[in-house]
């Protein structure tokens, strides 16, 4: 009784989603390899360091059309890489190409 009421009160089952989570890490990290490395740099300073194309152009000492492409390039095919095995909701990869 007591951890059927622990149980209702979560709105999500936390382990599952730590696995996933785990997981979707695991598998971005080894795609990312894909990438050439100014390819995975650009892309991890803009996607996960937050920064705009502008500032992943100064972080990297690169023109800004540079910059903008080398991420567009990579895009696709960090997606082609994910999307067959990757443990994430369906849709959450194509979304990084927009």
């Amino acid at each position: 009784m007591r951890w059927a009421g622990y149980a209702e009160n979560r709105p999500y089952d936390e382990v599952s989603e730590t696995v996933i989570n785990r997981m979707g890490a695991q598998v971005l990290h080894r795609s990312l390899g894909c990438l050439f490395p100014i390819q995975r740099q650009a892309i991890v300073l803009a996607y996960f360091g937050c920064l705009t194309y502008r500032e992943v152009a100064e972080q990297l000492s690169m023109p800004l059309p540079t910059t903008k492409w080398r991420i567009r390039e990579g895009l696709p095919r960090l997606g082609t890489e994910l999307e067959p095995a990757s443990p994430l909701p369906a849709g959450t990869v194509s979304a990084l190409h927009h």
